[in-house]
């Protein structure tokens, strides 16, 4: 009887191995290239499935695998139309995340490979808040907010840019002690 029993637990083991190593060699063997539909589909799938409760907080494990997708998404198609949206997608996820390096990177590759994107003004100006509030860089926090006056002169980021650096390492206590002040001339 001991016999039987050794040999049924041995033969379960060892299919529990080759299980193991069957999922690993199929796991090499996925495609790691993807078609664009095939990313679009993967991209959609994900991010419905981060929309599917927008009263809870986010979902790291489903948001760090739309950043990969984006990611991916850009890095096999870097001149679709699509790309510089997903990366600002990844830039945001990543900065709510304070991920914070990797949302400043994102931010950067857009608003130095995409231009002419409608939020490439905001993508500086995302640089400069990052290092500010996450990174607590004031002084490349200061570099990057001037680049964006400069750059973008008539935007309300350049206001909020100026702003900014009028307020850069006050404590909160002094800036409510200085619109204070403000309201009482007032």
């Amino acid at each position: 009887m001991k016999k039987i029993l050794g040999l049924f637990l041995i033969i379960i083991f060892a299919s529990c191995g080759t299980d193991k190593k069957e999922s690993e060699e199929n796991a090499v063997k996925a495609p790691t290239k993807l078609t664009k539909e095939q990313w679009l589909k993967q991209i959609g799938d994900v991010e419905k499935k981060m929309n599917e409760n927008p009263n809870e907080p986010i979902n790291s494990a489903v948001a760090n695998i739309a950043i990969d997708f984006y990611n991916k998404y850009y890095l096999n198609f870097p001149d679709d139309e699509k790309t510089p949206d997903y990366l600002y997608k990844a830039g945001e996820i990543s900065s709510a995340l304070n991920y914070s390096e990797p949302a400043i990177n994102f931010f950067k590759i857009i608003h130095d490979k995409y231009p002419s994107y409608k939020r490439t003004s905001s993508c500086l100006f995302l640089q400069a808040f990052i290092y500010e509030t996450q990174l607590n860089d004031t002084a490349k926090a200061r570099v990057i907010y001037q680049q964006v006056i400069q750059k973008y002169p008539n935007t309300q980021f350049a206001i909020d840019s100026k702003a900014s650096i009028d307020n850069l390492g006050k404590t909160p206590e002094q800036l409510i002690k200085e619109f204070e002040a403000k309201n009482k001339k007032k």
